[in-house]
């Protein structure tokens, strides 16, 4: 067991909040737990408010993010199996259970609907009548590949709705969101409040170019929604020999990225980076080719940066950018 507290002070009259929230760890991955991240430490950095987070976290020595009580539980990682993020962490609930009877919290929150400890959260909830918060961060699948996209819907329909009919509210990330949750899932439009992503606009800002070469970026967890190996093959085709691809990330699918890119000179696969913002800040393009979308944190840092984004045509990805005008869809 793993704790992260750094945090004022909290009293009886704090609203205490048990969070639930997957690969809580760094290096951080994916735009729902950074977006978590952020809100639990702005939240317990304020007045009020004491939050505590159970994480499911893969591999050994696993480090939380500073500024946030983290409570991190081994788990074992399926993304290879499914071809999509997702662990299971058996101890969670008994876990869970322990953090539950020491804090007793009056508000429980889950981070995603796609993360194994929301289905302990929404299960907790059900048993002690603790108000459940869930945040939906995904919205349609149908651009998923079709066995990603069949194990995606049977979730949904089993997991997905038993964790959203035991929550009292629904935070959907963006409109795209909301549509998903109340038009596939079956959820109450008047139970869904949309809360938009946000980027740290100091961290994020354009800058000064440092590179004479045409840099094409991509920044996010190599995993097959966002579509890192058809933009690998879209590179390849570039007839411009100037050109550089960086990728910035890992996951499941990195060594066939790798395989991909083969002996191309032009591409550059770096890895899992903490210098994101001088990574865009460094390129003339960000390009984002998911299949599935709430609200891109990644586009969302990128146009922060001054980044032209290109984009695929999703729901998601239109509410952000007016084709042609701040970006393109493709």
């Amino acid at each position: 067991m793993t704790h992260s507290s750094v945090r004022p002070e909290t009293s009886a009259e704090s609203l205490h909040v048990l969070a639930f929230c997957d690969y809580m760890q760094e290096p951080m991955g994916g735009g729902a737990e950074i977006v978590s991240t952020e809100i639990y430490r702005r939240l317990d950095a304020g007045t009020g408010f004491d939050v505590h987070v159970l994480s499911g976290v893969v591999g050994g020595g696993s480090t939380p993010p500073s500024g946030v009580s983290v409570e991190t539980v081994r788990a074992i990682d399926l993304s290879r199996i499914i071809g999509g993020q997702l662990s299971v962490a058996p101890t969670l609930p008994w876990r869970a259970f322990r953090a539950f009877r020491r804090r007793r919290p009056d508000v429980i929150h889950a981070s995603s609907l796609h993360f194994f400890g929301s289905l302990v959260g929404a299960a907790m909830a059900a048993l002690t009548k603790v108000p459940l918060v869930t945040t939906c961060h995904l919205s349609g699948l149908d651009a998923l590949p079709p066995r990603t996209r069949r194990l995606a819907s049977l979730h949904e329909a089993l997991v997905g709705r038993f964790i959203l009919r035991r929550s009292q509210r629904v935070i959907a990330v963006s409109g795209a969101v909301r549509d998903h949750v109340v038009s596939t899932l079956g959820v109450d439009a008047d139970k869904v409040d949309v809360v938009e992503n946000g980027v740290d606009s100091d961290r994020f800002a354009p800058s000064v170019r440092s590179d004479d070469r045409f840099v094409v970026a991509f920044v996010g967890r190599l995993i097959q929604n966002k579509g890192p190996l058809e933009l690998v093959e879209a590179f390849r085709q570039l007839d411009d020999r100037d050109a550089e691809l960086r990728i910035a990330g890992n996951g499941p699918l990195s060594e066939a990225v790798a395989e991909a890119a083969g002996d191309d000179p032009r591409i550059k696969l770096l890895g899992h980076r903490s210098d994101v913002p001088d990574i865009l800040g460094d390129a003339d393009v960000f390009v984002r080719c998911s299949t599935t979308e709430g609200r891109s944190l990644a586009i969302l840092e990128a146009m922060a940066a001054g980044c032209a984004v290109v984009a695929s045509d999703i729901e998601a990805n239109a509410e952000m950018i007016d084709h042609d005008r701040n970006g393109v869809l493709v």
